[in-house]
């Protein structure tokens, strides 16, 4: 059996998940294509390509090393330099077990590629290694967006890899196929769906609160294939609220219809965001989006998190409470 083969059973059986091969095309062997690793460098994700590669004896190198001659065995979503740079100090300062299970979920099992319109489309990823934990592979979102620019240029699609834009596509390698991003596939998903993750969010217990209160909690656990976005008000934007607004909240039906105008019936990353873009929530009510040089803002609010990838979808944080017109 090929050494692909013998990875994904065996990803299979110690994580317990059924795996279903892809339905693209994997590419003919081709003694003129690099490694996956060698690729990344050429195509600029250097810094990348040496974080792996310094990862010596790690399961992911030798994972990569191995499988070189074998074509299709993993897809790498490969950050740029400029991308890491930009990142977060904490993902800039990894190292040991968090670092590599980071780059393991900027690997996909088997060809992930030719996107074409594919929107909420999911690859299992590397991570976690089924020597390491119990998880089932977390998987990498694949979502599409038109994206307005001007009414001379109109719209342009922009295609995410759990957040991340694809600057480059489809790069063919001797194991594999990379795509270029332009930031680093962060925070990873650890299994947590949405009701599971704002349960282990300290800065988001009032929200919480207010959602089980009023039986949406449990509704906001949806299936992967359709996933939902929460726009999640802080546990400092709630403080900030009025004791007029707050009075407002103590009614179901006001709460219900607020809770819900923090929902979208899609996954929709900050990349899929363009400026005086209009979106419908799960309340019914119109929100508007705004974006420049200050930030993003969702009806009038500014967004100071981005892009929590979860199980069924994708969170933001925000500095205040929206309110639907007329509440």
């Amino acid at each position: 059996m090929e050494l692909k083969s013998v990875f994904i059973v065996s990803f299979c059986l110690v994580a317990g998940v059924k795996c279903v091969a892809a339905a693209a095309p994997t590419p003919a062997p081709n003694s003129t294509l690099q490694p996956i690793l060698e690729v990344c460098h050429h195509v600029g994700a250097n810094k990348f390509h040496q974080l792996i590669q310094n990862s010596s004896g790690s399961y992911l190198l030798k994972l990569l090393q191995d499988s070189a001659k074998y074509p299709g065995s993993f897809s790498a979503f490969a950050f740029t330099d400029k991308a890491f740079f930009n990142a977060p100090a904490e993902v800039q300062n990894m190292a040991g077990q968090e670092l590599e299970w980071l780059l393991q979920y900027h690997f996909a099992m088997g060809y992930a590629g030719n996107f074409g319109s594919k929107s909420d489309y999911l690859y299992p990823s590397v991570f976690p290694s089924p020597l390491e934990e119990s998880l089932p592979p977390q998987d990498i979102r694949i979502n599409r967006y038109n994206i307005y620019e001007s009414a001379k240029l109109g719209f342009h699609k922009v295609v995410t890899a759990s957040g991340a834009q694809i600057l480059k596509a489809d790069v063919p390698a001797s194991n594999g196929v990379v795509h270029l991003i332009d930031k680093v596939m962060y925070p990873i998903p650890y299994g947590s769906n949405l009701p599971e993750f704002l349960a282990n969010a300290p800065d988001l217990s009032t929200l919480t609160y207010l959602l089980k209160n009023n039986s949406i909690l449990t509704n906001l656990a949806t299936d992967p294939a359709h996933p939902l976005t929460l726009f999640a008000p802080t546990d400092t934007a709630f403080s900030r609220l009025t004791d007029a607004q707050k009075e407002k909240l103590k009614d179901k039906k006001t709460a219900t219809r607020v809770l819900t105008y923090h929902v979208l019936n899609h996954a929709l990353y900050h990349a899929g965001m363009y400026n005086y873009q209009k979106l419908t929530a799960l309340s019914g009510d119109s929100i508007l989006v705004e974006r420049g040089v200050g930030g993003t803002s969702v009806a009038g609010k500014m967004l100071t998190y981005f892009d929590i990838t979860v199980t069924d979808g994708v969170i933001y944080k925000l500095a205040e409470v929206m309110f639907p017109p007329g509440v």
